[in-house]
């Protein structure tokens, strides 16, 4: 008698260790699974901000370089007959503007 009740004992506390290892292994692997699914979310949001910045950045650069030429090009365009002229509204263009790294002139034979 003492046997059998020893082996219900050990059942009973083999049963309740597996359904609580169960219930264990079940939570830490729901939460391996979505702490995945979460810090892929937070993280694929930070890659899209901080790319976002940076065509915000180079949008801002090439402005500028647009508008510093579309400035100049009037000028350019009136001295045409004076290339020292010419070099120097460009040459001042690049010294003046550090989002122009530098400029050329290209004449077209009439």
């Amino acid at each position: 008698m003492k046997t059998n009740r020893s082996s219900f004992a050990r059942r009973l506390s083999n049963s309740i260790i597996a359904r609580v290892t169960l219930l264990l292994v079940t939570a830490l692997f729901l939460t391996a699974v979505f702490s995945h699914i979460i810090i892929g979310g937070v993280s694929e949001r930070s890659v899209e901000n901080a790319l976002q910045s940076t065509v915000l950045e180079i949008e801002k650069n090439l402005g500028r370089a647009e508008v510093a030429a579309t400035n100049v090009a009037w000028v350019a365009h009136e001295t045409v007959d004076n290339p020292e002229h010419l070099f120097y509204i460009t040459r001042q263009t690049v010294l003046n503007n550090p989002s122009v790294i530098g400029s050329a002139v290209a004449l077209r034979p009439d």
